[in-house]
C-alpha cells in the first residue's frame, strides 16, 4: 500500500462513497484530497486500477465519460488497520 493509495481510501471514507450514488470520480477525488498531498489526475487514476486489481475499491457507476469508484469492505478494513496507529 503506498500513501497516495492509503489517502484515496480515506477521501472515499470521509465522504462515504460505499453506494453507486455517492461514488465518486478521480476527479470528485483530486478535488477533495488536501492540496499539500495532492497528486496529478493521472497518478490519482492509475493508483485507483491498483486499488480495484487489489479488491479494495470497485467501479460504482459511468458518469458520462468517466467511472466512479467506492470503496469495498476489504477497503474498509485495510484504511481501519492501518490508520489506527494514526
Amino acid at each position: 500500500m503506498t500513501k497516495v493509495g492509503l489517502e484515496i481510501l480515506d477521501v472515499l471514507i470521509t465522504n462515504e462513497a460505499t453506494t453507486a450514488m455517492q461514488s465518486m470520480s478521480v476527479r470528485q477525488l483530486y478535488d477533495a484530497m488536501p492540496e499539500q498531498r495532492r497528486k496529478s489526475y493521472s497518478t490519482i487514476y492509475r493508483h485507483l486500477i491498483h486499488l480495484t486489481e487489489k479488491g479494495y475499491v470497485d467501479n460504482a457507476l459511468d458518469d458520462g465519460l468517466s467511472s466512479t469508484y467506492i470503496i469495498t469492505s476489504t477497503g474498509k478494513q485495510l484504511h481501519d488497520s492501518l490508520y489506527k496507529y494514526k
